[in-house]
Order: C-alpha cells, then structure tokens, then sequence
C-alpha cells in the first residue's frame, strides 16, 4: 500500500470517535470502526467508517487508563452508562474512545520489514492512540468503506449517541430524540428510553411524537411499547395514546382494522399481565369488531 496514502487514511481520523476494534470473524484481517463526525454548519453528515487493516500478523493493545482509575472502576455498573454515568470510575459503558493523539506509522519497522522478507509482500506498522488504549498493528493493507444503516454496529452507536437527548431539559430535543429512536426500538437501551419518553412528565408533546414514531414502524414491537405506555398512564397521556393509535390513518382503510388485530392478538398473550390485558380491551372496542358480511 503506498505510504502517503495509508498516512492520509490515518490523518482523516485523527479525534474522531473509536467505536469497535478488534479481529473480524475469518481471524485474518483487523478492523477499526470509527464514528466521524464534522461541524454541523459544514452541512456534512456523520458517518460510519470501516478501517480493514488485512493480513493483519501483529496486533497489541495495551490499556493507557491509569491503575488507580483501574481499581475505582471495576463495578460492573460501570459498563452501563445508565446506572454508570453517576458513579466515580471510568464508565465503560460511553462505549467510545475519542482517537487521540491519534494514529501514525511507525517508521523504519523492524516487525515490518521481517514480515515482508518472510512472506514476500509489503507490510506496514502503524500505532494507534486512543483516550484508552494503545494500538500497534502490523499488516499489509488498508481498506476504508463506509458502513451502512443496517448495520447492528451503527445501529448501536447512533443509540448510544442520541440517549443523551432522551434526557435534554427540552422537549423539542426529547421529541426529537423519540423520533430518531423509534427507529431501533428493538435495541434494549432504545426502549428503555422510548418507555420513559412515552410517560414525560412536562410536555405531552413528547409523549405523542414518540408514539406516533413508534407506530410508525407498523410492527408489534413498537405497538407493545406504546400498550405498556398505556397500561399504566395518566388520564392525559393515556387520552394522547389512545388518540395515536386509533386515529392512525393505516387503520382507517378496509384492511387497516384487520391488520390491527393481528397485532393486538399477537401482544394478548404476551409474557407481561398490564400488555396482555391492554391489547385485550383494545380488541373489544367497538371499532375493531370483525366486520359483519349481512
């Protein structure tokens, strides 16, 4: 690989965020996947980049956290950012390191040039430097591509990423954040944060844009949060979610009563009481009675 261009590759990173390091499952090559984000006046969006490192022959990593935070931070909470963020330690669970200072080559590779006089094809050593961890890989090539939206990996980070605006002391930000995680419902931080932002307690716009989110989806899972919203909310916030769900358009149609019920019944025996008994009483409302054929 030429040199000038593996130490631009390494330059395009420098402070962005680390999200996933380590060998793929063929064991051959090492990879490196990293969140890189812009100002947000540039207009350019985030993206998710895949650093393949292949014929990957070396890799060490040492932890660069200091022994004392080591030892205050050995709870097992501390790998949850949720019941870790209040806690003294290093919490885990950011799961991110900020890529500084960075990454470069290391330059006249003793690893390296062995490597190549043995095998017979180039090889590189480049080191890696995190907040945390200290990186050296020897390897022969480098393969940048970005990662698409369906993969769990940006999935799981775009969640880690927005929870924090679940929490914002501004509704329209809380709004906003349900909207965007009612897209990953089905990761468990997600619905524990949509569960909460269904039951906001200062502003029921919230409640409703995070609702018809997850209505949106037209699948059970987010059906099944919003019954549990229901199952136990106020008179308001349960008057709003009722309103979502049966004033949604889908259901107005020919098919649409139909296609609720399938879901409704689905969720009638799920494994928790308050959803099982909330889908049944939404089947004995009058308008999603079967339809007579006289």
């Amino acid at each position: 690989m030429d040199v000038v261009a593996l130490e631009q590759a390494l330059e395009d990173v420098f402070d962005h965020a680390v999200i996933h390091h380590g060998f793929v499952d063929y064991m051959r090559d090492y990879e490196l996947i990293v969140y890189a984000t812009a100002d947000p006046r540039t207009g350019i969006l985030p993206v998710h980049l895949r650093y393949l490192f292949r014929y990957c022959v070396e890799a060490r990593c040492v932890s660069t956290i200091a022994k004392s935070t080591w030892r205050d931070s050995l709870d097992e909470r501390l790998i949850d950012h949720e019941t870790g963020q209040d806690l003294d330690g290093y919490v885990w669970g950011v799961k991110w390191h900020g890529l500084y200072p960075g990454a470069a080559i290391v330059e006249d590779s003793p690893a390296a040039a062995a490597w190549a006089e043995e095998v017979g094809i180039d090889f590189h050593e480049v080191r890696i430097q995190t907040n945390a961890h200290d990186l050296t890989l020897v390897f022969s090539d480098l393969k940048v591509s970005e990662l698409p939206s369906a993969d769990p990996r940006v999935r799981h980070n775009e969640v880690t990423w927005i929870l924090p605006d679940a929490a914002s002391e501004l509704w329209p930000v809380r709004a906003r954040a349900g909207r965007r995680l009612a897209a990953s419902a089905e990761i468990p931080e997600a619905a524990r944060a949509l569960e909460a932002l269904l039951r906001d307690p200062q502003n029921t716009a919230v409640v409703q844009e995070t609702a018809h989110a997850l209505l949106d989806r037209q699948d059970a899972r987010g059906l099944r949060l919003v019954l549990k919203a229901l199952a136990d909310s106020s008179d308001s916030h349960g008057q709003i979610l009722y309103d979502a769900l049966l004033s949604d358009p889908r259901w107005m149609d020919d098919n649409g009563p139909a296609r609720l019920r399938t879901q409704l019944e689905t969720l009638s025996a799920d494994t928790e009481p308050a959803i099982r008994e909330e889908a049944k009483r939404l089947l004995s409302t009058p308008n999603l009675q079967p339809r007579s054929d006289t």
